[in-house]
């Protein structure tokens, strides 16, 4: 069995590099979509593999994935972002899920490492200089399946689309450390991601968008305070 990874990526030089090197023992290809860099991304992906591809952003990120995992050669698939880690002793672990094609999916446990006390699922424990973290459970792992696709503009999942044909998604407790507030132009996204919540909620009512919304504003709040 082997394993794509489909990353999109938009001036992650500072990272990129740092997070490929991290995880190549893991992964058998690795598949970057560039959605517009201005700074040497792009140079850096060149570095570890020669599957770079261009595209044009359309406010959704659901667009940019299906587009990258159309690009994936391998069994399975491994979606990830240059803020996140996988720690390295999880990497047989995870080689040996993939055995089983029992499951279309496996999810992990995405740790938000944060400064926001406010959010409604933060846990106080300091690490890595921050105050605490928030669990989000995500389906990061599936099949390279024909089908089998991303939804929503932000907050994108494919889990939908897993159960939508009946797949079963294995929950696992493998965490995936994650640091979106390293990022410099942190605050400008999440007001943009609060824009895209909102096209979600008009597109998607009847999903959790009302939700993701309050906890966009209360880390806006935070950072304006």
């Amino acid at each position: 069995m082997s394993i794509s990874l489909c990353m999109i990526v938009k001036d992650e030089g500072k990272a990129l590099a740092e997070f490929l090197g991290q995880h190549k023992e893991l992964i058998d290809e690795i598949i970057i979509v560039d959605t517009g860099s201005s700074d040497n991304s792009i140079n850096i992906a060149k570095k570890f593999t020669d599957n770079i591809f261009s595209f044009e952003w359309v406010d959704d990120f659901s667009s940019a994935r299906n587009f990258s995992i159309e690009k994936a050669g391998k069994e399975w698939i491994l979606w990830m972002d240059p803020d996140e880690k996988i720690n390295v002793r999880d990497f047989s672990r995870i080689r040996e899920m993939i055995k089983n094609k029992g499951y279309l999916g496996y999810s992990f446990i995405q740790k938000n490492y944060t400064n926001v006390e406010k959010h409604p699922r933060f846990t106080k424990e300091p690490k890595h200089g921050f105050k605490g973290y928030y669990l989000r459970r995500i389906c990061k792992l599936f099949q390279n399946k024909k089908g089998l696709k991303f939804v929503y503009p932000v907050h994108e999942s494919v889990k939908n689309s897993i159960q939508d044909i009946g797949g079963r998604i294995k929950k696992t407790d493998i965490v995936i450390e994650h640091f979106p507030e390293m990022k410099e132009n942190f605050i400008e996204k999440e007001r943009y991601y609060l824009e895209l919540l909102k096209k979600k909620k008009e597109l998607f009512p009847d999903s959790n968008a009302e939700k993701e919304m309050n906890t966009e504003k209360s880390v806006l709040e935070h950072f304006s305070n």
